[in-house]
Order: C-alpha cells, then sequence, then structure tokens
C-alpha cells in the first residue's frame, strides 16, 4: 500500500511541482574542454566541485524496456548524497513523436535530511537499487541562464551538460538557446548524448553518442 501511494505521489507531483529540464549532455576533446574552462573562468561564476554518489532504483511493477535493442527507461528515481546535502529526485522523460529522440523531462527534486535512510525507505517499499553512480561535478552559472557542469564520470567518461536555468514551455526554443551558447563559446562539433549516465552504465557496449556539428 505504501509503494502505491508513493508512486501516485511522484506521478500527481511531477504536474504540479516539476520543472521541465532542458539541456544537452556532450563530450568535446581535451582542447576544447580546455578552452571551455578558460571561457568559464573568465565569463561564469563558478559554484564549486563536490563529489555526487547517486543510486538510481528501479519500480518493479515498470521493468526496464528492452524494445530498441538496450535496457531503457524513461522514468528514473534517483537518491543523491553529496557534502552540500542529500535529495531526492524523480524524472519522466518526453520524446519527439516522430524522430523518436528526448527532447526533455519532467524533473522533481527536493532535499532531505538523510538520503541513506530515504534510500532504506525506498527499498523497504519494493525498490531496489540497480545502479551506483560515483563522479566528480564541478559547476558554473552563466548569466542566470545556464547552468554548465563539467563531469568526470567513474566508469564512464568526462561529459559536460548544459541546461537551460529560465523556465520556459517553449523546449525546441530552450534547445535552440543551448546550441547559441554552445557556439558563443566556440564549440561547434561535439558527441551529443540524449541518454543518461545510468543507460550508459547499464549498456556498457552500446554507444549513445551522435555526433552533431552545429552551423
Amino acid at each position: 500500500m505504501l509503494k502505491k501511494i508513493l508512486c501516485a505521489f511522484l506521478l500527481s507531483s511531477s504536474a504540479l511541482y516539476a520543472t521541465k529540464e532542458i539541456e544537452l549532455k556532450i563530450s568535446v576533446d581535451d582542447g576544447q574542454r580546455a578552452s571551455l574552462e578558460k571561457w568559464l573562468s573568465k565569463n561564469a561564476v563558478c559554484k564549486g566541485t563536490s563529489k555526487q554518489t547517486e543510486y538510481y532504483l528501479t519500480n518493479p511493477d515498470k521493468p526496464w524496456d528492452t524494445s530498441k535493442g538496450f535496457k531503457d527507461a524513461s522514468q528514473t528515481l534517483r537518491v543523491r548524497c553529496e557534502k552540500k546535502g542529500d535529495s531526492v529526485c524523480f524524472k519522466q522523460a518526453h520524446y519527439d513523436p516522430i524522430t523518436k529522440k528526448r527532447t526533455h523531462r519532467d524533473e522533481f527534486e527536493t532535499k532531505v535530511q538523510d538520503g541513506v535512510i530515504m534510500l532504506d525507505i525506498l527499498r523497504s517499499l519494493g525498490y531496489s537499487t540497480i545502479t551506483l553512480v560515483s563522479k566528480i561535478r564541478t559547476t558554473y552559472l552563466v548569466r542566470d541562464t545556464f547552468e554548465v557542469v563539467l563531469d568526470d564520470v567513474e566508469s564512464v567518461g568526462k561529459f559536460i551538460e548544459i541546461e537551460l536555468k529560465k523556465p520556459t514551455d517553449d523546449v525546441k526554443a530552450g534547445l535552440k538557446s543551448i546550441q547559441n551558447f554552445l557556439k558563443e563559446v566556440g564549440i561547434t562539433e561535439f558527441t551529443e548524448y540524449e541518454r543518461s549516465y545510468i543507460h550508459m552504465m547499464w549498456n556498457p557496449g552500446h554507444d549513445f553518442g551522435t555526433r552533431t556539428f552545429l552551423h
């Protein structure tokens, strides 16, 4: 019964409290990454570097989708533990009906006093820990408009995420503004990933990257 109540809360709350997560996850060569770091040091506010330990759990009533030839999930439930405070987050992915490419995610997140206890509660309700993601993240804020994070993910690699921080209902316009930002900092060629770090860990032999060129 408790598990059903929690599921209902997560799904109903997304409509009331969720924010639209509009972002691009990319990887670049070492030279481009160094150039971006130099640009950020001069033009952005560094919010610090932290080690994040994340526990991703699965709803036993919603197993992996393997219809695409790899393990996939449109919903993720995460408990994050880090020095500045723990949190729990639920995300629901949305896809373009024609291209089937992920466009954005509904996200709602809240702080919790103790992430380990939150994890134990979810396990007691029937959720099982499926993936542990450990990463070092450095976060920058650009003009109160973009959050740029530099991630070094254990067993996965180095990535950059650029997220639009100004709320908008126009997903295409939001993605376009991120692309324009990348062009502003001189990044016009990169590998884009529409799946998360957990997807990469679930499917170590699958390449989720798409080579992208901005004009």
